[in-house]
């Protein structure tokens, strides 16, 4: 290779890189700093009345026009839109949308859209504890994951894993499907794909691809 071509090459380089930071201070710039050390870049954006050190980015994004809590972090359209707590962080379209609980975290569109008082949830894919309203101290990971949860202290790991749960609570699912059917069974554990797909029970144990799938009524260890 000629110098003159590396020569090119460093030049594109840096042009490139020139651009992207360009690029990046017009974002930072366009974005509103406003009273309370908030920051709001989108239409719309932290048009709710009140609070401190609020990052809303997107449109509507925190933008309920509600009294708003302090310390939140909005990313995505309607992201926190009507929020009025504190210690929260929502990346995704209506992630966390009608919240008033604290310190959750929501990634994903319309994950924990309908949280209302529940704290301490983290929901990590689009639709994760979608109906919860008031429980706290879940965690769901993956597409739908606890989706109709209204109980407490449940973690699902994998898509529609705990997808039927409501008052069941202290349940682990960790697998695609696991524990999908179950709604008001406590202390159970299923790993693998299926496991405990049709549970209804307490207390029951299942390692494995569809491990006591049609399980319903039986209580087992």
């Amino acid at each position: 290779m000629t110098r003159t071509a590396e020569s090119g090459k460093r030049q594109v380089g840096i042009v490139g890189l020139t651009l992207a930071l360009v690029s990046v201070i017009a974002l930072l710039s366009a974005a509103t700093a406003l009273a309370g050390s908030n920051t709001a870049y989108g239409d719309g954006a932290l048009s709710n009345d009140g609070g401190t050190y609020n990052s809303a980015f997107g449109n509507d994004a925190m933008g309920g026009f509600v009294f708003g809590g302090s310390f939140n972090t909005g990313v995505g359209a309607h992201a926190l839109l009507y929020n009025t707590s504190n210690y929260n962080t929502a990346t995704g379209y209506d992630a966390l949308e009608y919240n008033n609980g604290s310190q959750n975290t929501a990634t994903g569109a319309g994950a924990l859209i309908t949280n209302r008082s529940g704290s301490f949830n983290t929901a990590t894919g689009a639709g994760a504890l979608q109906v919860n309203i008031n429980a706290s101290n879940n965690t769901a990971t993956g597409f739908n994951a606890l989706f109709n949860n209204t109980a407490e202290n449940n973690t699902a790991t994998g898509a529609n894993a705990l997808v039927s749960n409501t008052s069941g609570t202290f349940n682990t699912a960790t697998g695609t499907g696991a524990l999908s059917s179950n709604s008001t069974g406590t202390n159970d554990t299923a790993t693998g794909y299926g496991a405990l797909y049709n549970n209804t029970a307490t207390a029951n144990t299942a390692t494995g691809s569809n491990a006591l799938f049609s399980n319903t009524s039986v209580t087992e260890s």
